[in-house]
């Protein structure tokens, strides 16, 4: 499924939820504009919370040498970060870092 598809089918569920909200729906789904297949929607919504817990912050890989010396390393892509600069995020794969 596309981003622009998955877009869509918010929008759309997005709209439903404001007509129920503002008294304009009648909840008679089987008859809506509306209407979007259930299979389709459950594809989107599993998609989008992957998506959204792809990018809750994870903390850093640590591995320390025979001499104490801490090294940090990206949870997803292993790229290293250097001790003094505590990046937000990595800049090789954009994965959201927590340092604490």
């Amino acid at each position: 499924m596309t981003r622009q598809r998955m877009v869509e089918l918010l929008e759309i569920e997005k709209e439903c939820v404001r007509r129920n909200a503002c008294g304009e729906c009648n909840r008679a789904c089987h008859i809506c504009d509306l209407l979007q297949d259930d299979t389709e929607l459950h594809e989107m919504y599993e998609e989008v919370i992957a998506l959204v817990k792809a990018q809750e912050p994870k903390p850093p890989v640590v591995k320390e040498n025979s001499y104490g010396w801490k090294f940090y390393y990206c949870p997803s892509c292993g790229k290293e970060f250097y001790q003094n600069n505590k990046f937000s995020f990595c800049e090789k794969c954009g994965q959201a870092v927590k340092w604490e």
